[in-house]
């Protein structure tokens, strides 16, 4: 609704005639235009998808891989990263020894591990020749 507001210029309801050049006013019922011809067409859009997903209706079970890959919990990463890579899955979850949920390990989770020791080595390489430097004076 940003070109909705914009066309309003600061609230008003109708851009006054008095007020402001005709350039801006034929500019503002652009906008206004614009604003409800994008209104429409979101709406409808809206509705498709609503119909579209409707007339696929599958159950959870028909989108699920059977059997289902888990690993135990204490397996390490690099067997669940094992697992993830040979089945070309993105999410694992993780089993307690009754076969429980335990939890789920995701690609987005190695990831942000990865990222956060890269970052730590990072920060070491940064400081070493500062603690060097000190060890020399």
């Amino acid at each position: 609704m940003a070109l909705g507001l914009l066309a309003g210029w600061g609230g008003h309801s109708a851009l006054d005639e008095a007020k402001y050049p005709a350039e801006f006013n034929q500019i503002g019922r652009i906008f206004h235009c614009l604003a409800l011809d994008i209104g429409q067409h979101l709406t409808q859009a809206a509705s498709d998808a609503v119909e579209m997903i409707a007339q696929v209706a599958c159950s959870a079970a028909e989108l699920m891989s059977s059997p289902v890959t888990t690993v135990q919990e204490d397996a390490s990463l690099n067997e669940a990263l094992g697992v993830m890579r040979g089945k070309k899955i993105r999410r694992l979850p993780v089993v307690n020894r009754a076969g429980g949920l335990f939890g789920m390990i995701t690609s987005d989770d190695v990831i942000n591990l990865i990222a956060s020791e890269l970052a730590m080595v990072a920060g070491l390489i940064v400081e070493q020749p500062i603690r060097e430097s000190r060890l020399t004076k």
